[in-house]
């Protein structure tokens, strides 16, 4: 089992207590099989009261798990943004739990094994142009596993360091 820790950066806008919740047990299950140190950080950029509530409950019941809360929505870029620049993980995975699977992420974390990778990005949507953040971050993509060669569902992209931020660390 590899000890690097891994950061799991979750952008939540209108999602239910329930995706929420199905998410936080799905990524631990996945990420217990795969590294030793994990944490799980759910930015909010729009969910309502039942969510919050929701998430509070996880928070209680998994140290690891961290929420970050925008004093109003702002949009996805902003929100990864700042789920980028509060994680601590040695990689970095975006994921949004209403579109990607938790299961790939053994596969996104072997094409980060690469030192030169410092963050994944998910996606529900097959994309090769890097999102905002991470042009901002200076990072260039590596390598992609698209949507298309998983039915569709998933799209992880893995970027190298080359400026500032979470993603350097």
């Amino acid at each position: 089992m590899n000890e690097s820790l891994v950061s799991v950066v979750a952008p939540l806008e209108g999602d239910t207590p329930d995706v929420v919740q199905a998410f936080v047990e799905e990524t631990v299950a996945v990420l217990r099989g795969v590294v030793t140190h994990y944490e799980i950080i759910l930015v909010d950029d729009g969910v309502g009261e039942g969510t919050v509530a929701r998430v509070r409950s996880l928070l209680e019941g998994h140290d690891f798990v961290r929420f970050l809360r925008l004093s109003r929505h702002f949009g996805e870029e902003t929100a990864i943004t700042a789920g980028l620049d509060a994680a601590i993980g040695d990689y970095v995975i975006v994921m949004f739990p209403n579109m990607d699977p938790p299961a790939l992420i053994p596969e996104a974390r072997a094409s980060i094994r690469s030192p030169a990778c410092s963050a994944v990005g998910g996606s529900g949507t097959a994309s090769m142009r890097p999102s905002a953040p991470t042009r901002r971050a200076g990072l260039s993509p590596k390598a992609t596993i698209t949507g298309a060669e998983r039915g569709g569902a998933g799209a992880f992209s893995c970027a190298s360091a080359g400026g500032s931020g979470a993603a350097d660390r």
